[in-house]
């Protein structure tokens, strides 16, 4: 066993414990009425926090989600947005089935970029659209293509195989 705090020999003097001294204490102030001031209370600022619901909310924009919304006879620029679907999906056409089964087939044998680039400024021209509207049928459809995929993506995470879930993670 331990031997006890006393038994121990130290050539260290105990300290002795002084009093601290205590502030001076100012006599009270005499309030008049020309020095005295109201003290209103402040209170403490809010700090705006953001909710998960803020976070996660849908929020309100023009975006589309459907691409069957942007190939019908009414969108704007229905071939445009057919051919840069198809274009995009190119070499992976198993993760977008919906684009797969478009009528007209792949707008290519083999994948070529300058080719690509043709086609798709030959049906931007063709639609008669500016640079502007033509972005925005790009952003549209690639906005669509990317649900698709977390759609594949999240879908695969409910699977009890983890094997099986890797494997799926992977090929999105």
């Amino acid at each position: 066993s331990a031997p006890a705090l006393e038994e121990i020999e130290s050539n260290v003097p105990d300290m002795k414990q002084t009093e601290k001294p205590k502030a001076k204490e100012e006599p009270p102030r005499k309030e008049n009425a020309a020095t005295k001031k109201e003290e209103t209370p402040v209170a403490p600022k809010k700090t705006k926090r953001i909710g998960l619901t803020k976070v996660f909310s849908k929020k309100k924009n023009a975006r589309e989600t459907d691409l069957k919304a942007l190939l019908a006879d009414d969108a704007t620029a229905p071939n445009l947005a057919e051919l840069l679907a198809k274009t995009l999906t190119f070499g992976a056409p198993g993760r977008f089935p919906k684009v797969v089964g478009l009528p007209g087939g792949m707008p290519m044998e083999t994948f070529d970029l300058e080719l690509a680039k043709e086609k798709l400024i030959a049906a931007q021209t063709d639609s008669g659209l500016s640079l502007k509207e033509s972005a925005e049928v790009f952003a549209n459809v690639v906005n669509c293509m990317l649900i698709d995929i977390v759609d594949l993506a999240s879908t695969s995470l409910k699977e009890k195989d983890d094997k099986l879930t890797v494997d799926a993670i992977n090929i999105v």
